[in-house]
């Protein structure tokens, strides 16, 4: 009963907080990752329902394992490269801040944080791709399920204020400090925008959505194969990930698996489930006794960012719109794009907004591990 339980909350969950939860008007700033974690910390700790909190761990495992592929292949890192020298700056400037305000504030908190390398790293993969490479690094180096609840909500508040900005008052702000892009050159650059977003967030059939499951599964397996190969165990979550992230990279360059309908979306929901499932294995005590550092943490690193990355833009004289959809694309992924890019006024950017947002997803998990390893190294 416990496990049936568990699996059904973990797999249907995510289906409510897309289609029905989301659309309240008091829910909908969660989103429906917000509500798939609240969902699962409140279950995981009524002490009433019959959760199997070994099998949630489980559960959370098999999800990243598939959904991390799913959203990979979509990557079109040849299409990125191609893209405007502003935009390949403007994204190395946002992963340059990311990765030296995490490392200066993982010192700054390390007396109040359980684990600082761990949750710099973290932080480190959401604000270069986005939640699945917080949490396939999170997997890699066992943080406690506590942790990335935290992470996740005090990201939805800090990024949920920020996102008002961007979509409000910063091509204002901005506009005082940067040039205006030259709008030629951006037309050229998004011609084929419209086409693209429509691939990559349209509905698919269901028969596309098993064979995207069906290639995510195989580049686990393949990937556990060498994993096991390797070390002859399977207790390397580290490697694992990262030689899943490298396949699921490589494969995105056979153009008929890049544009797969359906990949992306399943790939969310993937996520999602993850998100429900290590919410039910939370802790709430351990969220409540180690909440307030990790809030402050979180909040120091995206504002550190932010400032960071708009001083490197202005020196590299990065223009106002690349500068905020390169940003966007770091902090948020490829799903803010269109409303940030609306914000501006600037439909011609889009293209550009995804493609480094996916990028973003394929360069998140080595950046993470870098920045653990550095500061491992340091202390």
């Amino acid at each position: 009963m416990n496990s049936l339980f568990t699996t059904t909350f973990i797999l249907l969950f995510p289906f409510l907080a897309q289609r029905y939860l989301s659309r309240w008007p008091v829910l909908k700033y969660l989103g429906p990752v917000g509500l798939c974690y609240l969902a699962g910390i409140l279950a995981g700790n009524a002490g009433k329902l019959p959760i199997d909190h070994a099998l949630a761990q489980q559960l959370a495992y098999a999800a990243l394992l598939i959904g991390l592929p799913l959203l990979l292949f979509t990557t079109d890192i040849r299409a990125w490269l191609k893209q405007a020298p502003d935009s390949l700056k403007g994204f190395a400037a946002a992963v340059f801040s990311g990765v030296l305000t995490a490392v200066i504030a993982a010192h700054v908190f390390a007396g109040s944080l359980d684990r600082p390398a761990t949750t710099a790293a973290m932080l480190t993969g959401v604000y270069t791709g986005g939640t699945p490479n917080m949490n396939a690094i999170g997997l890699m180096l066992h943080a406690p399920e506590e942790l990335f609840a935290l992470l996740n909500a005090s990201d939805i508040f800090w990024g949920g204020l920020l996102f008002l900005f961007l979509i409000s008052l910063a091509a204002r702000v901005y506009g005082k400090f940067l040039p205006i892009e030259n709008a030629e050159a951006a037309r050229e650059q998004n011609q084929q925008a419209a086409s693209f977003h429509h691939s990559l967030f349209g509905r698919a059939k269901p028969g596309q959505l098993l064979l995207a499951l069906s290639l995510a599964l195989l580049t686990a397996a393949l990937s556990a194969g060498l994993v096991y190969s390797l070390f002859g165990s399977l207790e390397k979550p580290a490697w694992l990930f990262l030689l899943l992230t490298l396949l699921s990279i490589l494969a995105s360059f056979w153009k008929r698996i890049r544009h797969m309908p359906g990949s992306y979306q399943a790939g969310e929901y993937a996520i999602l489930a993850f998100c429900t499932a290590i919410g039910l294995s939370s802790n709430l005590r351990e969220l409540q006794a180690h909440g307030s550092a990790v809030f402050q943490f979180t909040g120091t690193v995206m504002t550190g960012t932010v400032l960071l990355h708009a001083l490197l833009c202005r020196l590299l004289r990065i223009d106002r719109d690349t500068t905020l959809i390169t940003l966007t694309a770091a902090l948020y992924g490829p799903a803010f794009i269109p409303q940030v890019a609306a914000a501006l006024n600037n439909r011609n950017i889009i293209l550009s907004g995804i493609l480094t947002g996916l990028a973003g997803y394929a360069l998140g998990n080595f950046v993470g591990v870098m920045v653990y390893q550095l500061l491992d190294y340091a202390g």
